[in-house]
């Protein structure tokens, strides 16, 4: 059976949501709209599954996106790459080798024959198509998993100390080194 959407209940979900932004705990949001705290809860819930799906489909077009544009730059280096092979394929045929009137630096002009296709630019194309198929496969999840290792101070251990046991010094120099990096959350020093 369809689900009714109840404007009472998407409004109250709102007024929910805005006392939550204000910073109200679900006690006091209970307490100000007069309904019960299992209400708020299970309002809060719900608010968090529709942004949950909601940044779950964003995600998805964005990925799609993405894979999209990297399969386009790999089509279209296969068609510059197949544009320089068949460049080169007619200069071996001696497609080139007419004289054609080129233009002089001081204004005149003068025989020559167009160069060789250049194999830099084939090379460009191919470098090109591989960096784009490694994009994409990292995207689709299909590369090798990556080892990634954390170390401490010169590749020994990380060091971790509990809050509980660490001086008033120590507590200073840490609150110092998060202001100096701009992480230090309001009413902090």
């Amino acid at each position: 059976m369809p689900q009714v959407s109840d404007p009472s209940r998407k409004v109250r979900q709102a007024n929910v949501l805005r006392l939550f932004k204000d910073g109200m705990s679900y006690r006091e949001i209970a307490a100000a709209l007069e309904i019960d705290k299992d209400t708020v809860t299970a309002d809060m819930k719900a608010l968090t599954a529709q942004a949950d799906a909601w940044a779950t489909d964003q995600r998805k077009r964005a990925r799609a996106g993405a894979l999209a544009t990297y399969q386009r730059i790999i089509d279209e280096a296969w068609d510059g790459y197949n544009d320089e092979c068949e460049r080169e394929r007619r200069w071996l045929e001696g497609d080139y080798d007419r004289e054609h009137d080129a233009p002089d630096l001081d204004g005149g002009v003068h025989k020559e024959k167009k160069p060789p296709p250049f194999k830099v630019i084939k090379v460009s194309w191919l470098n090109t198509i591989r960096d784009a198929a490694s994009a994409l496969t990292k995207l689709q999840g299909v590369d090798a998993a990556q080892k990634i290792e954390l170390t401490g101070k010169d590749g020994g251990p990380i060091a971790v100390k509990p809050v509980s046991e660490m001086s008033d010094d120590e507590l200073d120099a840490i609150i110092a080194g998060r202001a100096a990096r701009g992480v230090v959350g309001e009413g902090q020093t």
